[in-house]
């Protein structure tokens, strides 16, 4: 079992992970946490290993429909909407066909973004990359560092094996594992 702690050394303030059961085992959390933010990019933009990342994912609930095409559906559901009130001015539908269309479209909106929010809680991986690889360093940046860790937690275990020589930060020992339940 691993925990976060902060250290002073010479004035200055660190974090590093630390073995909670005993005390033979301490990595510094910045080298740490930037070698498995490397590895979990890499891992997006493997196609390969997505794949297989996101159909285990999918089997956690109903089958994983592409959330761009939801997004897609979605957007264009809200420009039919939008066009009704053009379709009223021009006096092609009268007020109450404009409110049942209008409702008609905003019933099929709310049954998308319900699907979405479903991926979005089984998949943070899914709904990291809803909007296309080619966003991916953006949406990456603005996500929260809970949300990182559930993403990551998705893709792989993280197992941080005792070093010779100490506690200094050695990659080659840092483990990537099969995520738990998998």
């Amino acid at each position: 079992m691993h925990h976060t702690i902060s250290s002073e050394s010479s004035g200055k303030r660190f974090h590093r992970y630390a073995c909670t059961a005993a005390a033979h085992l301490s990595r510094s959390q910045p080298e740490v946490d930037a070698l498995v933010e490397k590895v979990a990019l890499d891992y997006m933009r493997d196609a390969k290993t997505l794949q297989k990342v996101l159909a285990a994912a999918s089997k956690k609930g109903t089958p994983a429909a592409d959330p761009a095409a939801l997004r897609t559906r979605r957007a264009a559901l809200q420009a039919q909407k939008d066009e009704l009130a053009t379709m009223f001015t021009e006096g092609i539908l009268d007020g109450p066909a404009v409110r049942r269309e209008s409702a008609k479209l905003s019933e099929k909106i709310g049954t998308i973004d319900a699907a979405l929010a479903d991926m979005a809680r089984r998949s943070p991986l899914a709904d990291l990359l809803a909007d296309g690889i080619d966003k991916l360093d953006a949406r990456w940046a603005e996500a929260t560092p809970d949300m990182k860790g559930k993403i990551i937690d998705e893709m792989f275990t993280v197992r941080v094996n005792p070093a010779p020589k100490g506690r200094y930060f050695k990659p080659e020992f840092i483990e990537f594992l099969p995520p738990k339940g998998r």
